[in-house]
Order: C-alpha cells, then sequence, then structure tokens
C-alpha cells in the first residue's frame, strides 16, 4: 500500500491503522494507492472520502482518497471510512453495504492520530539581541581597521623609499 500523506498527521501512524484495517478484512492492498488530504468542513472531526468503484482485486480501481480534519482524528472513524472506501474499490455499492463492525476501540489509546506539536523557538530578549549586534558590528569594523592600518603602513613605507631616493613632489 502507497501512501501519500498531504495532511500534518504522520504518515508512520496512518499506515498501522490502514494496514490493520486491511488485515481485518483478510486483504492485502498490495496495489493500493491512498491519499490523505485534509477535508475543509467546518466539523472537526468529520472525516469523508472517495474511492471508484472496481472489480475486487484493487487491479482495475486502486486509488482511495480519505479527507482528514484539521485538528483531531478519532481512530474508529478513519477504519470505518477506511472500510467504507475499500468496500467501494471491491464493487460494493452503498444498497449492498453492511454495518461498520470494526473494533476500532483498541486503537483509541495505543494510535492516537495527532498533529505532532512544533517546537517553540525560544525568543530572546530584544536588548539582548541588540547587545550581540553591537558586538558583531565591533569585531567587524576592528577587521576593517586593521586592514585599513595595514594598506597605509605599507604606502607609509613606499612614500620614505622615495624621499630616501630623493624624489620629491613638485
Amino acid at each position: 500500500m502507497k501512501i501519500i500523506n498531504k495532511t500534518a498527521y504522520q504518515t508512520k501512524v496512518i499506515r498501522t491503522v490502514l494496514s490493520w484495517t486491511l488485515k481485518k478484512q483478510g486483504l492485502l492492498g498490495k496495489n493500493l494507492v491512498v491519499e490523505v488530504g485534509t477535508s475543509h468542513r467546518s466539523s472537526k472531526t468529520f472525516i469523508g472520502g472517495y474511492a471508484y468503484y472496481g472489480r475486487g482485486d484493487f487491479s482495475h480501481r486502486n486509488f482511495i482518497y480519505l479527507k482528514f480534519p484539521k485538528e483531531i482524528v478519532i481512530t474508529k472513524n478513519v477504519v470505518d471510512t477506511f472500510s467504507h472506501e475499500l468496500a467501494h474499490t471491491r464493487g460494493i455499492h452503498h444498497s449492498d453495504l453492511l454495518e461498520p463492525n470494526t473494533n476500532a476501540d483498541e486503537f483509541m489509546d495505543v494510535l492516537p492520530l495527532t498533529i505532532p506539536k512544533k517546537a517553540c523557538p525560544v525568543k530572546k530578549d530584544p536588548k539582548q539581541l541588540r547587545y550581540e549586534n553591537a558586538i558583531s558590528k565591533v569585531k567587524a569594523y576592528q577587521t576593517k581597521l586593521k586592514r585599513t592600518n595595514s594598506i597605509l603602513k605599507k604606502w607609509q613605507k613606499k612614500v620614505s623609499y622615495y624621499k630616501n631616493k630623493g624624489v620629491e613632489l613638485k
């Protein structure tokens, strides 16, 4: 199964939940492609999806698109929606679908589908930043000053050389 993850949820966790669902249904899903995107619905827990009707072997129609909410995903809803869309890829229409019977509750505590928190950068004190900037400017100008002094010495040596040779300005 190939997963194209276009959300902030961890692909590894999504793969685990979807693989568990395939295993419960006795399917391999070798040629299956699942794209996971973000739902634009106002419901915070709605999970949707679509799949084309197939022949049952994932060779004809093997693409499933799942839409996750932006904030919270209830694992049972993922399993139920994925099972529903899997049925479509196997050629089962809505009139023939049974009530989802997944014991997905065992995943509720083990594999919560949550968006990983990003580490917040530590904000530095503005005075500290200005102080560090001032130190770097002082170092830069000290380096420039050393270079300027070296060039000045070089030209002073040339002037003294020509004075010793007896050359004067006219």
